[in-house]
């Protein structure tokens, strides 16, 4: 999936023009973008977390030439997938620490209302499981009410 096909997917669902859905992404990710700048940790619940990791600086070797070179130490953004993506990824099968519709009682609060809609729309009616264009609209939607 491309950033254009989720701009697509958002302002199909939401029924927002594409101009707004274009505005909610790069919102949403230039807010993600800044917070890893300023070395913050971004967490959202059921799909991962980032953070910005330190590496220190090493000495390596060109594998053209193998001349020593010295690597210069940096920061790198880091994904850590979370346990329910990771199951759902792989057949569906969700842990039970981390619930993914419905109240969240570590939290000590119930979902947003947005969150609570997708949540409510990923279902058909059949009570089946949801699809995967509704849970990237869900994720999209928990991400946008985290931030």
């Amino acid at each position: 999936m491309t950033r254009d096909d989720l701009i697509e997917r958002i302002a199909v669902r939401t029924k927002m023009s594409r101009t707004q859905a274009e505005n909610l992404v790069c919102t949403i990710f230039g807010s993600m973008q800044e917070s890893l700048r300023q070395g913050e940790r971004i967490e959202i619940r059921g799909f991962g977390t980032f953070q910005v990791r330190s590496y220190k600086g090493y000495k390596g070797r060109n594998p053209r030439t193998g001349i020593p070179v010295e690597v210069a130490p940096k920061r790198l953004p880091f994904f850590k997938v979370s346990k329910n993506l990771a199951a759902d990824v792989n057949g569906g099968r969700a842990q039970k620490d981390e619930p993914i519709h419905g109240h969240d009682a570590r939290m000590g609060g119930s979902r947003s209302t947005c969150e609570s809609r997708s949540a409510s729309a990923a279902l058909p009616s059949g009570g089946g499981a949801p699809t995967d264009e509704n849970r990237v609209a869900r994720s999209v939607a928990s991400s946008a009410t985290t931030l």
